[in-house]
């Protein structure tokens, strides 16, 4: 018997929506399931207890769609606290802790702050950043990712964090003077190619030049 068939006798069948009965994938049908099972229960009892372990659980599984079923649930200082203690664990594979991050700020309605990537997991001495480059490529290539209130620390903090790749990829989305304070960062920096990360240094330098000189002409002129 296919393994959706057997899911579905086991998941008290008259509660489940035919949203989740439409689903071939057997994890991402478990995920709906439970969320419709628990919804049944509180419309049986008019509540349901949803502790922070079966929140930790929706996390290990990675299933998004229960975990922002249970956040609309949740004050807002729980699904903060919750995230905070969560987010920044190491283990936590690139896609949990996207699928955790973009649950947050569609509950918080909130921007990623340098403050929150100064806590994100990171090891100098191991020359890992825990997959920060690829949080960083997401940030920039999907519009429905939240908004990164960008300073002058966070800069700092992608200069000596991040592959030079993902530098780039900030500079083209955000032409940022190069400060002195910049390419200090960038001389910390135990995990770009420190040659090509000068290099871009120094194009961005060149092309802040270019703007400047462009103005004065014109302001001139």
């Amino acid at each position: 018997m296919e393994l959706r068939v057997k899911l579905q006798q086991l998941l008290l069948p008259p509660f489940i929506s035919q949203e989740a009965r439409n689903i071939k994938s057997p994890l991402i049908y478990v995920t709906f399931a439970v969320r419709d099972v628990f919804e049944a229960i509180m419309r049986r009892q008019g509540s349901i207890s949803i502790t922070e372990r079966v929140f930790q659980a929706a996390v290990a599984n990675n299933s998004e769609a229960l975990l922002i079923w249970m956040f609309k649930r949740m004050s807002e200082s729980f699904v903060t606290e919750f995230w905070k203690k969560t987010w920044l664990d190491a283990n936590l594979t690139r896609e949990v802790r996207l699928n955790l991050l973009g649950v947050f700020f569609e509950r918080i309605n909130s921007n990623l702050t340098d403050a929150m990537l100064e806590d994100y997991p990171y090891d100098r001495d191991k020359k890992t950043n825990y997959e920060l480059d690829e949080l960083i490529n997401v940030f920039f290539s999907r519009h429905s990712f939240p908004v990164i209130n960008i300073t002058d620390r966070l800069v700092e903090i992608l200069m000596e964090r991040c592959g030079e790749k993902s530098i780039a990829l900030f500079l083209k989305h955000h032409p940022t003077p190069i400060t002195a304070n910049l390419e200090q960062a960038a001389a910390r920096n135990p995990i770009a190619d420190m040659e090509a990360l000068t290099g871009l240094l120094e194009s961005q330098k060149k092309r802040s030049m270019a703007i400047q000189n462009a103005a004065r002409i014109s302001l001139s002129g």
